[in-house]
Parts: structure tokens; sequence; C-alpha cells
């Protein structure tokens, strides 16, 4: 039986749901999956703010890719009477 394999120009392990083969095993450079919106993003990548680009194939470019904002989760440990650390996480892909 022979498998669709779909061309994986740039080696993300998602291929190009327009340029085709079929054979029982995969050429080189072909994959069995088509999801792949662009020739250098994927889906599932992070998105990168600022390129106009739908990095992730989720229809929508630059998402959460607002103005910078506050960190959260604030913390601290070790607290002494001389000192403190802080914990926090910051903001993803600040502008």
């Amino acid at each position: 039986m022979k498998t669709t394999y779909y061309r994986d120009a740039d080696g993300d392990d998602y291929g190009n749901p327009l340029l085709t083969t079929q054979g029982c095993t995969a050429p080189t450079g072909y994959v069995t999956n088509n999801t792949d919106c662009n020739a250098s993003v994927y889906p599932g990548a992070v998105e990168v703010c600022g390129n106009g680009i739908d990095d992730n194939c989720n229809g929508q470019v630059d998402e959460n890719c607002g103005g910078c904002q506050n960190a959260t989760g604030l913390t601290t440990t070790n607290i002494t009477s001389g000192s403190a650390t802080l914990n926090w996480v910051a903001s993803v892909n600040p502008v």
C-alpha cells in the first residue's frame, strides 16, 4: 500500500500539503505530516512578535504581542533580617 508523503523543505517535520509524492517509504525531505503552513514556520511554534508572520499556523499574526506587561506570580523566599529572594514569572515576548 502506497503512502502519501509531503515535502518538508525546512526540516521541521511538517510537510507542505501542496507538494506530495507517493511511495512505500518516505523519500529524503518528505514526511507524512501535511500541516506546514509556511516553509519557515509550523504548528505549535513560538510566535515571534513584530515579524508580521503567523509563526504557529493558527491563523493569527503576532497574537499576544501587546505592549509590555507586568510580571506575574511575585513571591518572596529566603527572607532574613537583611535580605530576601524575589521570584516572579516574566512576561512572554515583551515588546
